[in-house]
């Protein structure tokens, strides 16, 4: 599966696509393989375990310095980060970081950053860059479990759906609508 993993990495780079996410397994590969750098357009979106496999690092040391670890991955592998965490982080290679103020315990469950992807993935088929749909993607998200808790419902009941379901609640309430 990694060598299958790295040969569509390998060949998405190839067509020169701007707009692509890696995830995942992608990540881990793209570190064994050493697949980088990517266009400077392309999403990584990695928790604390991930990253530390993309920086050759500890995940004690990711989680010591979040923002540093952010900003040399994004400088590394010449793309834009999203490190997913408690108020998730954005880098660019250029230094620039955004720290995401929105987000909570609730979004700490299996596939809610899978759903997190498909925000971002949406987004950018919508026509954002891929630093603007990192940036709202990530901010939904994290708009989107706070509304869960928000509404008084318990942060173990959630699960990955429910965030796909609550969205357009989430997003009414930061419009203001």
């Amino acid at each position: 599966v990694t060598g299958l993993c790295a040969d569509v990495i390998n060949q998405v780079k190839a067509l020169a696509c701007q707009k692509v996410l890696l995830d995942a397994d992608a990540l881990r590969t793209a570190a064994e393989r050493n697949l980088g750098p990517f266009p400077k357009t392309w999403i990584l979106s990695p928790h604390a375990g991930e990253m530390a496999s993309c920086l050759g690092a500890t995940v004690e040391s990711i989680e010591k310095d979040p923002l540093a670890a952010a900003g040399e991955a994004a400088k590394k592998w010449g793309c834009i980060v999203l490190y997913k965490g408690f108020h998730s982080i954005v880098a660019e290679p250029s230094g620039r970081l955004a720290i995401i103020n929105s987000g909570n315990s609730v979004l700490a469950k299996a596939g809610t950053g899978d759903v997190l992807s498909g925000f971002i993935v949406a987004l950018m088929a919508q026509g954002l860059s891929s630093l603007q749909a990192a940036a709202l993607g990530a901010y939904a998200h994290g708009a989107t479990g706070d509304f869960w808790l928000k509404s008084q419902r318990s942060k173990h009941s959630l699960v990955a759906m429910d965030l796909v379901e609550e969205v357009p609640l989430a997003l009414r309430e930061i419009l203001g609508e």
